[in-house]
């Protein structure tokens, strides 16, 4: 009997934090009927257990203000399989050659049914991912999943492009949708890597990744060639957008919990950020001038 009525008082918690959440997002202007990409760092919402009831609360919530012709989608990232990160670098550069095959024999291959979201995307996009009616789109490292009306369209066919037009993040500039940062800064808005794209200034790069395949018990490595991307401008680059919205009255400022939310249209983020990059105020690559420095240097030593 104490079990049920701590079940009750734990659903009427849960019940009082999503009403909540709903009101916060509904002063924030979060549209219904939008297609809405979610990051979040829940950290910083400090609302309900991290690890229970808070983040599903969260996500009951946008999906509520959202309505049945919404759809709401989350990146779901997957750098742990690959051997083409820095991560990856940092990790094996002091191992032997032996060591290092058993490192890559014991990396997780990818299955976009299966394979968890990296701990560093954020605990709502694994919540999302794990929705029952949630699809996912199959690119080995930079995957999206999504729930709603919409959710099997935007997943569809994403190629070996990580984040470009052809990936979700471009059906999302199509359908005129929403980036909403929950507790996280403009670094994270990962709708900027289409500016790159379009702005194509940045070099190409052969990436090897782990995905898991019939007949393959530990999976297979595959290789395939993209933008050499980083997310290291994107903070200069929100300043500029960021004005320039606000003075078109295109963005929206409210509180999530304990954390700063904002509301932004995609399109027009990824349009003006564009106008940066090509007008050089932005570089795509801000610490290519230090390299330049070092290697100057070295060369003369």
């Amino acid at each position: 009997m104490p079990q049920q009525s701590g079940a009750r008082s734990g659903d009427r918690e849960a019940d009082a934090l999503r009403s909540a959440f709903a009101a916060e997002l509904g002063a924030l202007g979060l549209p219904q009927d939008a297609v809405v990409l979610v990051q979040a760092a829940y950290s910083r919402v400090a609302r309900g257990p991290r690890d229970g009831s808070g983040p599903e609360a969260l996500i009951d919530a946008l999906l509520d203000r959202l309505g049945p012709w919404g759809t709401l989608v989350a990146y779901a990232a997957t750098p742990e399989n690959s051997r083409t990160t820095p991560d990856y670098a940092r990790a094996t550069a002091p191992m032997t050659e032996s060591e290092r095959r058993a490192y890559d024999a014991a990396l997780p291959a990818f299955d976009r049914a299966t394979t968890p979201v990296s701990p560093a995307v954020g605990i709502v996009s694994e919540r999302l991912r794990n929705r029952p009616g949630a699809h996912r789109s199959d690119h080995p490292q930079t995957s999206f999943t999504a729930l709603g009306r919409e959710a099997e369209s935007v997943t569809a066919e994403h190629g070996d492009e990580h984040l470009g037009l052809g990936s979700p993040l471009g059906k999302l500039y199509d359908r005129d949708g929403f980036g909403l940062l929950i507790g996280v800064s403009w670094s994270r808005f990962t709708p900027f890597h289409l500016a790159d794209y379009k702005a194509p200034t940045l070099p190409m790069k052969t990436y090897h990744a782990k995905v898991a395949t019939p007949g393959a018990r530990d999976g297979e490595w595959i290789a395939f060639r993209d933008l050499d991307l980083h997310e290291g401008h994107f903070e200069e680059l929100g300043k500029y957008v960021e004005v320039e919205l606000e003075s078109r009255g295109r963005i929206s400022r409210g509180r999530v919990g304990d954390a700063p939310a904002m509301l932004v249209p995609i399109r027009p983020a990824v349009d003006i950020a564009l106008d940066v990059l090509r007008a050089g105020l932005v570089t795509s690559r801000p610490w290519r001038e230090s390299e330049i420095a070092w290697t100057v240097l070295t060369d003369h030593q």
